[in-house]
């Protein structure tokens, strides 16, 4: 299932790597991108295995909103960190009602 992620994401980028040659392949290019590729795999990687171990104990709908959960506190973090939004009191608590809402759906 990864690899045909990764094999797709590959093919529509192909004819953009061939039309713009050397110009494309930077080293920054390269980086990024195999950052992403990393990280996606590592995500998936972990989100399988997870869907694996929870459909054993027969709680596999908490795995998505868990996964959601997670995604909201952490571009929450991105945000604050590398866009240096506001850290105040009310945006924490907005943030943690929505996740703790979200994980309330998984159970």
């Amino acid at each position: 299932m990864i690899l045909s992620l990764f094999a797709a994401t590959l093919l529509y980028f192909l004819p953009q790597i061939i039309a713009k040659g050397k110009r494309f392949l930077t080293r920054r290019t390269f980086a990024l991108g195999l950052t992403y590729s990393v990280v996606t795999f590592l995500g998936q990687y972990c989100l399988y295995r997870s869907l694996d171990a929870f459909g054993k104990l027969g709680r596999i709908g908490m795995v998505y909103p868990a996964a959601i959960g997670i995604c909201v506190v952490l571009f929450y973090v991105y945000s604050v960190v590398f866009l240096k939004e506001d850290f105040k009191g009310r945006t924490i608590m907005s943030v943690s009602g929505i996740t703790a809402g979200i994980f309330l759906l998984a159970l």
